[in-house]
Order: C-alpha cells, then structure tokens, then sequence
C-alpha cells in the first residue's frame, strides 16, 4: 500500500507532528476530524515508503499518543506490510 493511497480522498499537513497546534484539536482531534493514531500511522509510512525508513524504529518515537491511539497506528502500519514479500 502506498502512503499516498491510505487516507484516500483526505487532505492532511503532514509536516510536524500531531500536537504542534493545540488550538486546531478537539477532543483529542485535529481539526480535520482525522484521529490521532491514523495521522501518525500515514506518516510513518509516508516517510517508509519516501525514506526507506524502518517502520518500527519510527513507531517507538511515538510514545506521546495516548494508548489506545498507539495501538491503532500499530495495527494500521504494520498491518500494511502484511502479505508484502
């Protein structure tokens, strides 16, 4: 799956971090409406598919997610890789 292809039809900023700008958030949201483990999951693979970087590596940097965002940015990444050979 390509990163581009992810969020299809979403137009996201995906130059800094979820959280940079407490004032666009509600309820933990962007305000976009995109949650917090789906933003970090598109940019993890995003900078996978555009940087060659490692999936895992990058999925510990996000330790700032409350847990049940983390675990969906683990499943949607990881689970892109499933089947790929």
């Amino acid at each position: 799956m390509l990163a581009r292809d992810f969020l299809n039809g979403f137009h996201i900023n995906v130059g800094d971090k979820l959280g940079t700008n407490d004032s666009a958030k509600t309820k933990g949201h962007p305000s976009n409406g995109i949650s917090p483990g789906r933003l970090a999951a598109y940019q993890i693979l995003k900078r996978v598919e555009e940087e060659g970087a490692y999936a895992s590596i990058l999925l510990a940097t996000w330790d700032e997610l409350p847990e049940r965002d983390r675990a969906l940015c683990y499943e949607l990444t990881m689970g892109s890789f499933c089947g790929d050979s």
